[in-house]
């Protein structure tokens, strides 16, 4: 399964995204690109990374509550994708 399509005419969607991925370190930024661009399940990101599939299901949404909260500071437009 790979990334689902969005209507960005302008890029401002993209450009957010890109934003708030660069506030994550290395390691989770990684896991979220894999798991939510290239759509690799979580078993498949921990094999590649060495780690249990627990952890890597932890990684994912330790993540995804720092980007919602980053959201809530400044929400982009996003017509409904969040």
């Amino acid at each position: 399964m790979g990334a689902a399509e969005v209507d960005d005419p302008d890029g401002e969607l993209i450009e957010t995204i890109v934003v708030l991925l660069a506030l994550l370190d290395d390691e989770r930024r990684t896991v979220i690109v894999m798991r939510y661009v290239d759509g690799s399940p979580t078993r498949e990101i921990a094999a590649r990374l060495g780690k249990s599939d627990e952890a890597t299901h932890v990684i994912v949404s330790h993540s995804l509550e720092v980007l919602r909260r980053e959201m809530q500071k400044t929400p982009p437009e996003t017509d409904g994708v969040f």
